[in-house]
């Protein structure tokens, strides 16, 4: 299911910091991926922690900051969870 066309078809990228490929999906999509994987209201998202990461100047003197969130993702019926962050 995750793994599937229509799905990947919905990642993002954009450049990153060095020209660094960065990939994401949007909110929307992975609320809506959620939904038709367990049900409306059959999981929960917990933003457990945050932290920003030390500011980088680049040579043209703009700031660049970098931030890390830990997040759960929890089965409501079977209590099942996956924590990661990024």
């Amino acid at each position: 299911f995750l793994c599937t066309k229509p799905l990947r078809a919905e990642v993002s990228t954009r450049k990153g910091p060095g020209g660094m490929k960065l990939t994401y999906m949007g909110g929307d999509m992975v609320t809506k991926t959620l939904n038709e994987a367990f049900g409306y209201n059959g999981w929960c998202l917990e933003v457990k922690n945050t932290s920003r990461e030390e500011p980088i100047k680049d040579e043209k003197g703009r700031y660049h900051v970098a931030y890390i969130a830990t997040v759960r993702v929890t089965h409501q019926r079977s209590g099942v969870f996956r924590e990661d962050c990024g």
